[in-house]
C-alpha cells in the first residue's frame, strides 16, 4: 500500500517515470484488488492539494502503456475517480481491455459510470468467457428480455466453474 501512496504522491509531483517505477515495483509482489479502496480514499481525502491531470497522466500512461498487469489494473482504478464523459478514445481502450478476463472487472467497474452502463457490459459479457464472464453475469441488470434470455442460455458458460454464476443467473431471470 505504502507504494502505490508513493507512487500517488510521486505523481502529483509531476514525476510520471519515477512513479510508474514505484508501481512496477508493488506491482512484482503485489496484488492490487485488496487495495483499491483505501488508495482511491487516500486520493479523494487529497483531492484538493494532489493535481488531477498528474493523477490521470498516471493512470492513463500504466492503462495504456503498462507491461505489468497490476500495473494496467491500478490505473484503471484511479480512473474511477474521474468523469471520462466526451473521452471516447480512452474509453475505447477501456472497451478493448475489458475483452481480455483479466481486466474485465476493472473495465466493468469504469463502465457503470458511463452513459447506458448495462448496454456495455452485456456487451462485454458476450465475447468474454472466464473471470471476466462470472464477474459480469453478477454485476449486469437483466433489463431486457435479451439480457434474460442470454443469461438463461449461456450465463453459466464459463472457464471457470459453472457453478459461480448460477446463483446470480436464477436470481435475475424473470421465467
Amino acid at each position: 500500500y505504502s507504494l502505490l501512496i508513493n507512487a500517488i504522491e510521486t505523481a502529483a509531483e509531476g514525476k510520471r517515470d519515477e512513479a510508474v517505477r514505484l508501481v512496477y515495483d508493488f506491482a512484482a509482489k503485489y496484488h492490487v484488488l485488496g487495495m483499491i479502496d483505501l488508495f482511491q480514499e487516500y486520493v479523494m481525502e487529497n483531492r484538493d492539494r494532489i493535481p488531477v491531470g498528474n493523477i490521470i497522466d498516471l493512470a492513463v500512461h500504466l492503462m495504456i502503456k503498462g507491461t505489468k498487469a497490476e500495473a494496467v489494473k491500478f490505473g484503471m482504478s484511479l480512473l474511477e475517480l474521474i468523469n471520462l464523459d466526451g473521452q471516447d478514445e480512452l474509453k475505447d481502450s477501456i472497451r478493448l481491455l475489458a475483452l481480455e478476463d483479466e481486466f474485465t472487472l476493472y473495465a466493468a467497474f469504469l463502465m457503470q459510470n458511463w452513459e447506458n452502463p448495462n448496454k456495455e457490459l452485456f456487451y462485454i459479457l458476450q465475447k468474454v468467457e472466464g473471470w471476466g464472464r462470472v464477474h459480469l453475469v453478477r454485476m449486469i441488470e437483466a433489463d431486457s428480455e435479451e439480457i434474460e434470455e442470454w443469461l438463461v442460455r449461456n450465463g453459466v458458460h464459463n472457464d471457470v466453474i459453472p457453478a459461480y454464476s448460477g446463483l446470480d443467473c436464477y436470481t435475475k431471470v424473470h421465467y
